[in-house]
């Protein structure tokens, strides 16, 4: 719970800096890759689901600089349709992130599993000495 609460204050700080740094330099400047910091933090460290959240803050942060940041349209509707596009750009980032993360826990679970059938198998069947096994039981 602790980890949860430091990535989620450490998304939302980072999150708040680049929003501070996209409003001083102005809308001349595209900040969409430094907004993509605070989102892969939080859905590396913590999940997808609190990554989506993070998602929509970071759309809201950049529409509002766009809105304060002295960006003028010809059309009042531009700015919040500009924000949805980068609100989709955050979400697929958030998703490819989550099933990224998600392949390599299922890796990680089926090599453990391998080297446990391999412990089972040398056990039952007096196999001869396996290297990774040996590496699991040293760091166990």
């Amino acid at each position: 719970m602790a980890r949860r609460v430091t990535f989620l204050t450490l998304g939302s700080v980072l999150l708040a800096a680049v929003g501070i740094v996209d409003f001083w330099t102005g809308y001349e400047l595209s900040f969409s890759i430094f907004y993509l910091i605070p989102i892969s933090l939080v859905v590396w460290t913590i999940g997808a689901p609190e990554g989506y959240i993070m998602a929509v803050i970071a759309a809201l942060v950049w529409l509002l600089v766009d809105l304060k940041g002295g960006q003028h349209y010809s059309n009042a509707a531009f700015p919040y349709y500009n924000a949805s596009v980068r609100l989709i750009f955050f979400l697929i980032v958030v998703f490819l992130l989550g099933q990224r993360k998600a392949i390599e826990a299922e890796q990680a679970k089926r090599q453990e599993l391998e080297i446990k059938l391999r412990l089972l198998e040398r056990d039952l069947l007096g196999s001869k000495d396996d290297p990774e096994i040996q590496t699991h039981i040293r760091q166990n």
